[in-house]
Protein backbone atom coordinates (compact mmCIF):
# COMPACT_ATOMS: atom_id res chain seq x y z
CA UNK A 1 0.00 0.00 0.00
CA UNK A 2 0.91 3.40 -1.00
CA UNK A 3 1.84 5.74 1.88
CA UNK A 4 0.33 9.06 0.99
CA UNK A 5 1.96 10.98 3.93
CA UNK A 6 3.88 14.36 3.35
CA UNK A 7 7.77 13.79 3.36
CA UNK A 8 8.47 16.22 6.18
CA UNK A 9 11.79 18.44 5.52
CA UNK A 10 14.61 17.19 8.32
CA UNK A 11 15.55 20.58 9.93
CA UNK A 12 18.96 21.67 9.60
CA UNK A 13 21.29 20.66 13.06
CA UNK A 14 23.30 24.45 12.69
CA UNK A 15 22.19 27.19 11.48
CA UNK A 16 24.88 30.16 11.42
CA UNK A 17 23.08 33.81 11.07
CA UNK A 18 24.82 37.01 9.69
CA UNK A 19 23.42 40.52 9.24
CA UNK A 20 25.84 42.16 6.68
CA UNK A 21 26.02 45.75 5.28
CA UNK A 22 29.13 46.68 3.21
CA UNK A 23 31.52 44.54 4.24
CA UNK A 24 33.61 43.93 1.37
CA UNK A 25 36.91 43.90 2.03
CA UNK A 26 36.24 40.93 4.86
CA UNK A 27 33.17 39.26 4.12
CA UNK A 28 34.73 36.69 1.87
CA UNK A 29 36.84 35.67 4.53
CA UNK A 30 34.36 35.75 7.18
CA UNK A 31 32.17 33.47 5.22
CA UNK A 32 35.12 30.88 4.50
CA UNK A 33 35.88 30.57 7.70
CA UNK A 34 32.33 29.93 9.25
CA UNK A 35 32.14 27.33 6.44
CA UNK A 36 34.89 25.57 7.66
CA UNK A 37 32.83 24.94 10.90
CA UNK A 38 29.75 24.10 9.44
CA UNK A 39 30.94 21.46 7.25
CA UNK A 40 31.73 19.31 10.46
CA UNK A 41 27.76 19.00 11.03
CA UNK A 42 25.56 16.84 8.43
CA UNK A 43 23.02 19.23 7.67
CA UNK A 44 24.09 22.88 8.51
CA UNK A 45 22.56 26.18 7.15
CA UNK A 46 24.00 29.56 6.71
CA UNK A 47 21.87 32.86 6.48
CA UNK A 48 23.08 35.81 5.53
CA UNK A 49 20.82 39.04 5.52
CA UNK A 50 22.45 41.34 3.61
CA UNK A 51 20.83 45.19 4.36
CA UNK A 52 21.12 46.39 0.72
CA UNK A 53 24.76 46.34 0.93
CA UNK A 54 26.10 49.32 -1.61
CA UNK A 55 29.49 48.20 -2.30
CA UNK A 56 30.56 44.77 -3.79
CA UNK A 57 29.26 42.76 -1.29
CA UNK A 58 26.24 41.07 -3.06
CA UNK A 59 28.87 40.29 -5.81
CA UNK A 60 30.89 38.45 -3.32
CA UNK A 61 28.21 36.82 -1.71
CA UNK A 62 26.99 35.69 -4.86
CA UNK A 63 29.89 33.89 -5.66
CA UNK A 64 30.30 32.50 -2.30
CA UNK A 65 26.60 31.08 -2.73
CA UNK A 66 27.49 28.85 -5.48
CA UNK A 67 30.51 27.36 -4.11
CA UNK A 68 28.47 26.43 -0.54
CA UNK A 69 24.81 24.95 -1.22
CA UNK A 70 24.06 25.36 2.50
CA UNK A 71 24.49 29.26 2.16
CA UNK A 72 20.89 31.21 1.99
CA UNK A 73 21.30 34.85 0.68
CA UNK A 74 18.28 37.26 2.08
CA UNK A 75 17.88 40.93 0.50
CA UNK A 76 15.58 43.58 2.46
CA UNK A 77 13.86 45.37 0.40
CA UNK A 78 14.73 48.87 1.93
CA UNK A 79 18.17 49.28 4.42
CA UNK A 80 16.52 48.76 7.47
CA UNK A 81 19.59 48.93 10.34
CA UNK A 82 21.23 46.25 11.97
CA UNK A 83 18.59 45.01 14.89
CA UNK A 84 15.90 44.48 12.47
CA UNK A 85 18.40 42.37 9.71
CA UNK A 86 19.36 40.56 13.00
CA UNK A 87 15.69 39.90 13.72
CA UNK A 88 14.98 38.50 10.11
CA UNK A 89 18.01 36.48 10.04
CA UNK A 90 16.57 34.26 13.43
CA UNK A 91 13.04 34.34 12.06
CA UNK A 92 14.39 33.14 8.53
CA UNK A 93 16.93 30.13 10.79
CA UNK A 94 15.66 26.07 10.46
CA UNK A 95 18.24 24.63 12.46
CA UNK A 96 18.03 22.97 15.75
CA UNK A 97 20.98 25.15 17.12
CA UNK A 98 21.21 28.72 16.19
CA UNK A 99 24.70 30.10 16.23
CA UNK A 100 24.87 34.44 15.35
CA UNK A 101 28.02 36.42 14.42
CA UNK A 102 28.40 39.53 13.14
CA UNK A 103 30.20 40.02 9.52
CA UNK A 104 32.80 42.60 10.14
CA UNK A 105 35.57 40.04 11.11
CA UNK A 106 35.83 40.62 15.18
CA UNK A 107 35.81 36.92 15.76
CA UNK A 108 37.93 33.62 15.33
CA UNK A 109 35.28 31.22 13.86
CA UNK A 110 36.78 28.20 16.10
CA UNK A 111 35.94 30.19 18.89
CA UNK A 112 32.45 28.68 18.16
CA UNK A 113 33.45 25.42 19.86
CA UNK A 114 34.01 27.12 23.15
CA UNK A 115 30.11 27.84 22.74
CA UNK A 116 28.89 24.46 21.49
CA UNK A 117 31.34 22.75 24.17
CA UNK A 118 29.53 24.82 27.25
CA UNK A 119 26.11 23.89 25.58
CA UNK A 120 26.43 20.24 25.01
CA UNK A 121 28.28 19.66 28.88
CA UNK A 122 25.61 21.86 30.75
CA UNK A 123 22.37 21.74 28.98
CA UNK A 124 22.51 25.98 28.46
CA UNK A 125 19.58 27.02 26.61
CA UNK A 126 21.49 29.88 25.37
CA UNK A 127 25.36 30.36 25.37
CA UNK A 128 26.79 33.84 24.86
CA UNK A 129 30.72 34.64 23.74
CA UNK A 130 31.66 37.60 26.28
CA UNK A 131 34.33 39.61 24.65
CA UNK A 132 37.45 39.40 25.82
CA UNK A 133 39.94 42.13 26.19
CA UNK A 134 37.20 43.66 24.36
CA UNK A 135 39.03 45.61 20.72
CA UNK A 136 36.28 48.20 20.54
CA UNK A 137 36.33 52.22 20.43
CA UNK A 138 35.68 53.85 23.61
CA UNK A 139 32.34 55.04 22.74
CA UNK A 140 31.17 51.08 21.94
CA UNK A 141 32.83 49.88 25.96
CA UNK A 142 31.01 53.17 27.02
CA UNK A 143 27.43 52.44 25.52
CA UNK A 144 28.13 48.42 26.70
CA UNK A 145 28.40 49.71 30.06
CA UNK A 146 25.69 51.69 30.70
CA UNK A 147 23.16 49.84 29.37
CA UNK A 148 24.51 46.60 31.75
CA UNK A 149 24.29 48.87 34.74
CA UNK A 150 20.60 49.28 33.09
CA UNK A 151 19.23 45.90 32.80
CA UNK A 152 21.22 45.48 36.10
CA UNK A 153 18.72 48.06 37.58
CA UNK A 154 16.20 47.01 36.01
CA UNK A 155 16.09 43.23 36.05
CA UNK A 156 18.14 42.50 39.28
CA UNK A 157 20.56 40.62 37.21
CA UNK A 158 24.33 40.92 36.09
CA UNK A 159 23.55 40.04 32.10
CA UNK A 160 27.04 39.75 31.21
CA UNK A 161 27.85 41.45 27.40
CA UNK A 162 23.81 41.21 26.80
CA UNK A 163 24.73 42.90 22.77
CA UNK A 164 27.32 40.41 22.28
CA UNK A 165 27.21 39.51 18.64
CA UNK A 166 28.72 36.06 19.01
CA UNK A 167 26.20 33.51 20.99
CA UNK A 168 24.29 29.98 20.48
CA UNK A 169 20.81 29.35 21.35
CA UNK A 170 18.93 25.86 21.39
CA UNK A 171 15.69 25.75 18.53
CA UNK A 172 13.15 25.61 21.74
CA UNK A 173 14.24 28.09 23.52
CA UNK A 174 14.84 30.65 20.40
CA UNK A 175 11.32 29.50 19.92
CA UNK A 176 10.13 31.00 23.23
CA UNK A 177 11.91 34.41 22.84
CA UNK A 178 12.13 35.96 19.06
CA UNK A 179 8.71 36.37 18.47
CA UNK A 180 8.49 38.54 21.47
CA UNK A 181 10.84 40.72 19.92
CA UNK A 182 10.04 43.10 17.68
CA UNK A 183 10.67 43.04 13.71
CA UNK A 184 12.28 46.56 14.03
CA UNK A 185 13.85 46.44 17.48
CA UNK A 186 16.81 48.50 17.79
CA UNK A 187 19.06 46.20 19.85
CA UNK A 188 17.23 43.03 19.94
CA UNK A 189 19.95 41.40 21.37
CA UNK A 190 19.21 42.73 24.33
CA UNK A 191 15.60 42.32 24.74
CA UNK A 192 16.65 38.41 23.84
CA UNK A 193 18.37 38.65 26.96
CA UNK A 194 15.57 40.40 28.48
CA UNK A 195 13.02 37.60 27.92
CA UNK A 196 15.45 34.77 28.08
CA UNK A 197 15.83 36.09 32.21
CA UNK A 198 12.12 36.79 32.36
CA UNK A 199 11.43 33.13 31.37
CA UNK A 200 13.99 31.07 33.54
CA UNK A 201 16.10 30.13 30.65
CA UNK A 202 19.43 28.99 31.62
CA UNK A 203 22.21 30.79 29.98
CA UNK A 204 25.74 30.10 30.01
CA UNK A 205 28.72 32.55 29.15
CA UNK A 206 32.20 31.98 27.66
CA UNK A 207 35.19 34.69 26.77
CA UNK A 208 36.14 34.49 23.62
CA UNK A 209 38.93 36.62 21.69
CA UNK A 210 38.10 39.78 20.18
CA UNK A 211 39.43 41.68 17.21
CA UNK A 212 39.96 44.97 16.41
CA UNK A 213 37.52 46.48 13.49
CA UNK A 214 40.20 47.14 10.47
CA UNK A 215 37.43 47.84 7.89
CA UNK A 216 34.89 50.54 7.80
CA UNK A 217 34.75 53.53 9.74
CA UNK A 218 34.77 53.36 13.82
CA UNK A 219 34.36 56.96 14.71
CA UNK A 220 31.20 58.85 16.02
CA UNK A 221 30.28 61.93 17.42
CA UNK A 222 29.63 62.71 20.90
CA UNK A 223 25.46 63.96 20.16
CA UNK A 224 25.22 60.46 18.05
CA UNK A 225 26.50 58.57 20.61
CA UNK A 226 23.54 60.32 23.18
CA UNK A 227 21.34 59.46 20.76
CA UNK A 228 21.97 55.66 20.56
CA UNK A 229 21.75 55.71 24.00
CA UNK A 230 18.69 57.12 24.42
CA UNK A 231 17.19 55.30 21.59
CA UNK A 232 17.88 51.96 23.24
CA UNK A 233 17.31 53.17 26.52
CA UNK A 234 13.62 53.82 25.69
CA UNK A 235 13.21 50.55 23.79
CA UNK A 236 14.61 48.55 26.69
CA UNK A 237 12.56 50.56 28.94
CA UNK A 238 8.82 49.83 26.75
CA UNK A 239 9.86 46.63 25.95
CA UNK A 240 10.66 45.81 30.06
CA UNK A 241 6.78 47.13 30.28
CA UNK A 242 5.68 44.86 27.91
CA UNK A 243 7.59 41.72 29.72
CA UNK A 244 4.61 42.02 32.36
CA UNK A 245 2.28 40.24 30.38
CA UNK A 246 4.09 36.96 29.67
Amino acid sequence: MQDNQPIQKIPPSLSIIMPVYNEQDVIGKVVEDFCKVLEKFSKPEFVIVDDCSSDNTPEILKSLEGKYPYLRIITNEANSGHGPSLVRAYKESAGKYIFHCDSDNQFYAEDFWLLWNKMRESGDDAVIGKRHNRQDARHRLFITKMLRVLLAVLLGADIKDANSPFKLHKRVALNKIIGLVPENAFVPSILMAMVANKLKMKTGYVNVRHLPRLTGSTFIKSWKIFKICLKSTREILAFKKGLKNI
